[in-house]
């Protein structure tokens, strides 16, 4: 389980952002999560604000690997539209009894692009 939910993201605009997760029991063993649902939902300002984005297995950007891992990607196209401001987050699991555990929230920083492609 985990104990520090809290864990801040720094997201380059305009990259892909590849990142994975690992969910443990209380002794510290990685739990399979084949089957499982997924989802991270990110707002601007706070949990209630605008959708920034929303990322789950269903759409594609969240996937279960190897059992124990969970992949996000988000792609360079989505990073690019994100407009700079506060960010907040959280990233949710669905066990195969429906059960819902909270595996990560926080903050989401992004790092304004400067560079641009020549038009």
């Amino acid at each position: 389980m985990c104990e520090d939910y809290d864990y801040s993201l720094c997201i380059p605009q305009g990259t892909d952002f590849d990142r994975t997760v690992r969910y443990t029991d209380n002794l510290g063993n990685y739990i399979d999560m084949t089957g499982w649902g997924a989802s991270m939902t990110a707002r601007y300002m706070s949990e209630d604000g605008p959708l920034a984005f929303e990322a789950t297995n269903g759409n594609g950007m969240i996937t279960v690997e190897d059992g124990t891992y969970l992949r996000i990607r988000l792609s360079s196209e989505l990073t690019g539209s994100l407009t700079c401001g506060k960010i907040v987050y959280d990233l949710h699991v669905v066990d195969l009894e429906g059960k819902t555990h909270l595996l990560l929230n926080g903050n989401i920083t992004l790092s304004k692009q400067v560079v641009h492609e020549p038009v």
